[in-house]
């Protein structure tokens, strides 16, 4: 009977987390860095994102200032901006494959990083509101679920209370309300924020302020880590603060994951273990219904995407079968063995080259890839819930201790 009851205590400690992990289901196309693909070569684009499991797309923008125009608006403003015919092709392309779409509209990026003043807010509002008439026009799909305010809101350029609110009564909030009154549509938005500039209880308040009647649907927290890797240890609280001000206004709340390294080429892949880590960050978030991905191009191998990278290798094996999901209830001698002290014994040969994270529920990361000795590992001490994620290249298991 001992013997029994502490069988029940050991698998009750080691029990999978209830609900299944979420994956990155999207990505965003940026445009800018696209925009020269073949209808052909766009087909076998959104065949490689559904391949990777994703089943949303984010065109970042329609037409940016003195720079791109991404199809034939017909718009007098833009008719000096260089032509691209982009969506002509990528949009059909995704259409075609059932990918869920969102539409980027304008941006003057020149003049957003700063604390911009009503005549470029006005601009940018109307500009924006005359867009959507013209993408209803040129693509009516069923599939184009929402539009994206490509500005990327930053709390320290809107932190005065008088510019937050022009922000959102001069700008935000008009094109919202005229995408509802006049589509089906979702507005999404993507800010960021800066840990060495703010705390997450200061970015908690300035968006529990902006979000009340702002109109947004949803929002996709940039994670930041494409910018500092160095910040994946406290990224989790910033991320939660959002979601905490998201979910007490009803707003749907997703993450966006950078799977960019701003010190490197774009060409060269980022690590396969701090991708791992950034998804468990986001899936520490407790709202958060989707987790979405900056951008496609950092994927592949050439410009013209002839070629994919390490990076989309790495997303393929995480995305696809070889992971092993919290919601199984797998037995997991069959992959290692965890006994009453904490360590962790390898059992099967494809966890050979493994490491070990650990994350609490905060998302915060307490411990990042460490290595197996021999084929041990021994957990740290932990008295609050906890993430234990062992991963190899090929398979993942997430526990929680």
């Amino acid at each position: 009977m001992n013997r029994f009851f502490f069988l029940i205590m050991l698998l009750s400690v080691f029990c999978v987390v209830a609900g299944e992990p979420k994956k990155i289901s999207g990505i965003f196309d940026a445009g800018w860095n696209s925009y020269f693909r073949s209808a052909e070569q766009w087909e076998t684009q959104v065949e490689r994102i559904k391949a990777l499991n994703m089943n949303t797309i984010v065109f970042q923008y329609s037409i940016t200032a003195n720079d791109h125009q991404f199809f034939k608006s017909s718009l007098s403003w833009a008719s000096a901006i260089p032509d691209h015919e982009h969506f002509s092709r990528s949009i059909p392309a995704a259409h075609a494959a059932g990918l869920d779409i969102y539409i980027g509209l304008y941006a003057e990026n020149s003049g957003w990083w700063k604390t911009a003043d009503n005549t470029y807010l006005i601009r940018q509002r109307e500009r924006c509101i005359e867009l959507v008439d013209s993408l209803e026009v040129h693509f009516p799909y069923s599939t184009i679920k929402g539009y994206y305010i490509a500005h990327e809101i930053a709390r320290y350029y809107w932190s005065e209370s008088q510019d937050l609110k022009r922000l959102k009564e001069q700008f935000v909030k008009p094109v919202a309300d005229y995408i509802h009154n006049k589509t089906t549509k979702k507005l999404l938005i993507s800010p960021f924020f800066n840990p060495d500039l703010e705390t997450s209880d200061q970015l908690y308040h300035f968006f529990a302020d902006f979000f009340p009647n702002s109109g947004v649907d949803i929002v996709a927290v940039q994670d930041g880590i494409g910018v500092n890797p160095d910040r994946l240890a406290v990224v989790g609280r910033y991320l939660r603060a959002i979601d905490r001000a998201a979910a007490e206004n009803g707003i749907e709340s997703w993450v966006n994951v950078e799977l960019f390294d701003t010190n490197q080429d774009d060409q060269i892949s980022v690590p396969f273990s701090r991708i791992r880590l950034q998804i468990d960050s986001a899936n520490a978030v407790e709202s958060c219904s989707k987790i979405i991905s900056y951008d496609y191009s950092s994927l592949t191998g050439d410009h013209y995407a002839h070629t994919m990278n390490g990076t989309y290798d790495s997303l393929k094996s995480m995305n696809g079968d070889e992971t092993i999901g919290f919601e199984q209830k797998m037995n997991t001698s069959r992959f290692l063995r965890i006994d009453s002290r904490g360590t962790i014994t390898l059992t099967d040969r494809e966890l050979v080259d493994a490491t070990v994270s650990i994350i609490d529920m905060r998302g915060k990361i307490v411990l990042a890839s460490a290595e197996f000795v021999d084929g041990l590992f021994t957990l740290p001490t932990l008295h609050f819930p906890h993430i234990i994620r062992v991963q190899s290249a090929r398979k993942s298991i997430c526990l929680k201790r």
